[in-house]
């Protein structure tokens, strides 16, 4: 009972509680033991065009069929994968830094390729391709889970904003909390959080207002009063809170952070 309360009822891989309960597990050792936390955001390429011209059936067997390619690009015990919801999936992978998970993500595509399921409703090939978007908690960071998944799902964003079947990549390092800091300081937030370039994402500054939005719940008419987006020669959106997070109404200090 306890295995199958932790696999999605259609496709027998993890479904999104066990994959939420992992995730923090691996954020909390990831905290401990200061190694690189990978995690692969993955989108089935104009899925629902595939579902209205073959049929639920197939769209179905489409998605077994792409959940037995993930279960086969990833090769460790630790490595999960899991469907996020519809036809999206993520792959969690421990002690995987983003180049090692950019392995993955080509052996992922080249598989798909390989597997060639026809999808004559795309507009971008003539067989099922995915989008992933590949994220990574870097040593020395804390567990900022929900901000490893925005990251993920900006670069996931990306991929599908230029063009779709590929795979962007993108960083994450939070800064470390500190106690008795002064919230007054510019950079600073109360319970000593340090915020200064808290994202860095190499994204565009729209899929960076979606980290913002997602992860402090700022609403977007609100932006303007706490963020700036700042372009660098290496084309990074820099997103830089300006104002404590209790006065633009926004998110909650998690201990984890």
């Amino acid at each position: 009972l306890l295995t199958l309360s932790r696999q999605d009822g259609l496709l027998g891989i993890a479904n999104r509680r066990y994959f939420d309960e992992m995730l923090l597990v691996e954020c909390q050792r990831h905290a401990r033991d200061h190694a690189p936390l990978g995690v692969l955001m993955i989108d089935v390429d104009h899925f629902k065009p595939y579902n209205d011209h073959y049929g639920h059936v197939a769209g179905d067997e489409c998605l077994k069929a792409i959940a037995t390619v993930l279960r086969g690009a990833v090769h460790r015990p630790a490595d999960l994968v899991a469907r996020f919801g519809g036809e999206e999936f993520v792959l969690l992978l421990p002690d995987t830094a983003s180049a090692g998970a950019a392995i993955v993500a080509k052996r992922i595509h080249a598989q798909l390729a390989e597997l060639g399921v026809p999808h004559l409703s795309s507009p971008i090939g003539a067989h099922v391709t995915v989008s992933i978007g590949v994220a990574e908690l870097r040593p020395g960071s804390t567990s900022c889970l929900q901000l490893l998944l925005a990251a993920a799902d900006a670069a996931l964003y990306q991929a599908k904003q230029r063009g779709r079947n590929r795979t962007e990549i993108d960083g994450l390092k939070c800064p470390e909390a500190t106690t008795g800091a002064d919230s007054t300081k510019p950079g600073a937030i109360q319970g000593g959080f340090s915020i200064d370039s808290l994202i860095r994402l190499q994204t565009t500054a729209q899929a960076a207002r979606i980290v913002l939005q997602q992860v402090f719940e700022v609403d977007q008419q609100r932006v303007p009063e706490c963020v700036k987006f700042r372009h660098t020669g290496q084309s990074f959106d820099i997103v830089t809170l300006r104002t404590p997070l209790a006065q633009v109404g926004g998110q909650r200090v998690y201990p984890e952070m």
